[in-house]
């Protein structure tokens, strides 16, 4: 029987994809755990500028994360700013 050249290479490259699934589905997993922890201390009164500060994370970064996790802030300038924006 002949051995294949290929062979390790395939078991190599089956290794690395493998790796490179697993890495994909930890960094989607972390990505939720961020936007929930974010929504949580948007509900809890965080500022996007404080959630900002806290994570180094752009606030527009963060008013987008919160926007798609479907929270409203709840600090007082924030709500003022949103019902601007949503009057205009």
């Amino acid at each position: 029987m002949t051995r294949s050249p290929h062979r390790g290479a395939d078991a190599a490259k089956g290794k690395a994809l493998r790796d490179a699934a697993e890495a994909a589905h930890a960094s989607r997993a972390a990505l939720v755990k961020r936007d929930t922890a974010i929504a949580n201390a948007i509900g809890a009164g965080a500022s996007y500028r404080e959630i900002a500060d806290a994570t180094g994370i752009p606030h527009m970064t963060v008013k987008r994360i919160v926007d798609r996790e479907g929270r409203q802030p709840d600090s007082g300038r924030d709500r003022v700013r949103l019902q601007q924006v949503r009057a205009s």
